[in-house]
């Protein structure tokens, strides 16, 4: 009997063996496969730019495909630029599956993109840029960043969520965005775009007209670059920002109804908001609050009429210092 039972554990142990081994030995394949085609298409960039990584990972976990150890150099600018991982992943299951059968290319409901330890040299940003980021201190500018994408073929709706950027000791940016009645471009109203954006206006923008805006946000977190930016436009000479936003707001009433900045308007809002977080850096948002979705055609009716004020009213925007 306990011969038996030994027998069991050991078959046991080593089916669970053999399929670790297996799903290892599959995953390193599929592991040189995407790094081979991917070295393969990176290899078209040259000699613009020289593009090596040190190996490709699957994570079947997080069904995440990265990049390790990315470099670029320009024949442009001076220095490397380094990635210490970049990839894409978190595709829904239907469309893993549906690919899987059909063996063909599906647009994913879902999709994840992620960049860590991004270090951009300051000399990429352009000569004149390069300076400025020199003297706020930023010989490089090292970014993490993440990107959800949701399509929902049901009610045609697609949404940014959201659209993540942080760059260190500077701040982080978010931004969320979902609409409504999309439709996704075909190749043929991508060509046609490129190649008579006018007949593109008028045979084929109208099929766009229904998409709507159900939701927007944009959000920034200060980590310090505020406070260096103001004290560099200081130093060079120029009027504070929160003295010009003083000016701005203390206007005589006949002359800010004419700037559209008017007692209880998004524009004066947004300016003492801005003026608010200029003087005590912390975080700053705009957002909607939308009952329902907005078609973008109603934007441009004469209700709106171009007006800032106006499309905020439209939009039900607000505006925040936190």
């Amino acid at each position: 009997m306990g011969s038996r039972k030994t027998l069991a554990i050991l078959s046991l142990v080593a089916f669970v063996f053999v399929g670790v081994f297996t799903t290892a030995f599959a995953l390193l394949q599929a592991e040189k496969y995407v790094a081979s085609r991917a070295r393969k298409e990176l290899a078209a960039l040259k000699p613009t730019l020289d593009v090596s990584f040190d190996h490709a990972k699957i994570n079947p976990f997080t069904r995440m495909v990265m990049l390790k150890g990315v470099e670029v150099r320009s024949s442009t600018f001076e220095g490397v630029l380094s990635i210490r991982a970049v990839g894409a992943g978190r595709v829904d299951w239907d469309s893993i599956i549906a690919m899987a059968k059909t063996r063909k290319p599906v647009v994913p409901r879902q999709i994840f993109f992620a960049v860590s330890g991004l270090s951009i040299p300051s000399a990429w940003a352009g000569a004149t840029a390069s300076e400025t980021l020199k003297s706020l201190g930023y010989e490089t500018l090292d970014v993490s960043a993440t990107l959800g994408l949701t399509i929902d073929p049901s009610t045609k709706g697609f949404a940014i969520s959201p659209l993540a950027v942080d760059i260190e000791k500077a701040g982080r940016i978010e931004f969320s965005v979902s609409f409504a009645n999309t439709i996704l471009p075909s190749k043929a109203d991508v060509d046609l775009l490129k190649k008579n954006p006018k007949a593109f206006v008028v045979e084929r923008l109208p099929a766009y007209g229904d998409v709507a805006l159900e939701s927007i946000s944009l959000r920034y977190d200060d980590d310090s670059f505020v406070e260096k930016a103001t004290e560099l436009l200081v130093a060079q000479g120029e009027d504070h920002p929160v003295a010009l936003l003083n000016l701005a707001l203390e206007q005589p009433e006949a002359t800010r109804q004419t700037a559209s900045v008017k007692a209880g308007s998004f524009s004066r809002q947004g300016l003492v908001a801005l003026r608010d977080f200029l003087q005590t850096p912390g975080t700053i948002s705009i957002s909607s609050a939308l009952s329902q979705p907005v078609p973008f055609t109603s934007l441009l009716d004469e209700r709106a009429g171009g007006s800032i004020d106006q499309i905020a009213e439209k939009l039900a925007l607000r505006i925040e210092k936190n």
